[in-house]
């Protein structure tokens, strides 16, 4: 039987199939290895969201343009004719019925207009699919400082429902820590905006203690970050601890390793000292704070 014919008798021989066969076919379909693009759409707390293949951008910012406005035109320019992942909700009411929650469930899912829109979307979707969700990324396009994000009420919001909803993960790109005064300073500013939310909203001893051995890091943390130092610890203020299901990342781009070999060589920094400081970074920009 040619499969573009329709059967004569009407019948769909696809939804014979076991239920479980069925799903199988709608995961290979419907998910992508780079995760769906969620928007609402039109983003008036509608709650009407739609999903799209996250497109591959191959262009890059200029020194001129802020990260976050290039990410948001190419985004716009890359979606304009772009169709939502899963055209099968339109074949038939059976299909949309069938898929509806696979793409949420089976997805990591990007949502590229800041954390509002997540929280939106949690709260449309049903909340016994909460416990289904994976790895989410959100982009914050807001300048925010390091004491406005651990004070802002979205985030605020997101870090809560983590603490309800264990099983998925925050991966929060946040590309306004890239953001520099000028080429000799950019990565002295970068470091000091990692090592307050290091301090202040992560409480990681651990990084904060890599970063703290050495002399001139030791000055970045004192000047910097506000904390009290006591050696050899390092006294944190503050109870409220950010949650861990939340991962920072300075940019979608990879460690800019040569800028900061170039601007870290400005300073008075020993080689040991600067080795350390780029395997740090490094591990920052891969596996976020």
């Amino acid at each position: 039987m040619d499969p573009s014919q329709r059967c004569p008798d009407g019948t769909c021989h696809f939804f014979q199939l076991p239920a479980e066969l069925r799903n199988i076919v709608y995961e290979y379909t419907l998910t992508n290895s780079k995760g769906v693009l969620c928007r609402e759409e039109p983003s008036n707390n509608s709650g009407i969201f739609r999903f799209y293949a996250v497109p591959v951008i191959e262009k890059r910012p200029s020194r001129k343009e802020r990260e976050q406005d290039w990410y948001a035109a190419q985004l716009e320019k890359n979606l304009e004719m772009a169709m939502e992942i899963n055209q099968l909700k339109h074949v038939c009411r059976q299909l949309k019925e069938e898929t509806k929650n696979i793409v949420v469930c089976r997805n990591d899912i990007v949502f590229a207009c800041g954390p509002l829109d997540l929280l939106n979307f949690l709260e449309d979707v049903p909340k016994t699919l909460h416990s289904y969700l994976r790895e989410i990324t959100v982009w914050e396009h807001r300048p925010l400082l390091v004491r406005e994000f651990i004070a802002d009420k979205c985030w605020r919001m997101i870090a809560h429902l983590c603490e309800e909803h264990d099983a998925f993960t925050i991966r929060m790109i946040w590309p306004s820590l890239m953001e520099k005064k000028s080429i000799h300073t950019c990565s002295c500013w970068i470091i000091r905006k990692i090592v307050a939310l290091a301090v202040h909203a992560r409480k990681d001893r651990t990084l904060i203690s890599k970063m703290s051995d050495v002399g001139w890091w030791r000055n970045i943390l004192l000047r910097t970050a506000a904390i009290a130092h006591v050696d050899p610890k390092i006294v944190i203020q503050g109870e409220w601890k950010w949650s861990g299901s939340i991962k920072m990342f300075p940019s979608h781009e990879p460690f800019p390793e040569h800028r900061f070999r170039l601007c870290l060589a400005l300073h008075p920094i020993q080689e040991q000292e600067l080795e350390k400081c780029i395997v740090t970074m490094k591990k920052v920009f891969e596996d976020g704070i």
